[in-house]
């Protein structure tokens, strides 16, 4: 807990981190910026699923060429 005691800034994925760490007085909400740098579900959704490329991007394909 002492590093991010210290720290300028703690970097959190989430707001829903961020308020945790504010509502156990880790760090102060001055200091913790959101860090949007996940995946982008919309982008990467189940629905674009597809079986053809997982195969084509395995190495289940190089086994077949």
């Amino acid at each position: 807990m002492w590093l991010v005691i210290t720290a300028d800034l703690t970097l959190v994925p989430s707001a829903a981190i961020a308020k945790d760490l504010q509502q156990y007085k880790v760090a102060a909400s001055n200091t913790i910026p959101l860090w949007n740098k996940g995946v982008d579900s919309d982008s990467f959704h189940p629905k674009f699923h597809s079986h053809e490329m997982r195969i084509r991007l395995s190495y289940a394909s190089s086994l077949t060429n």
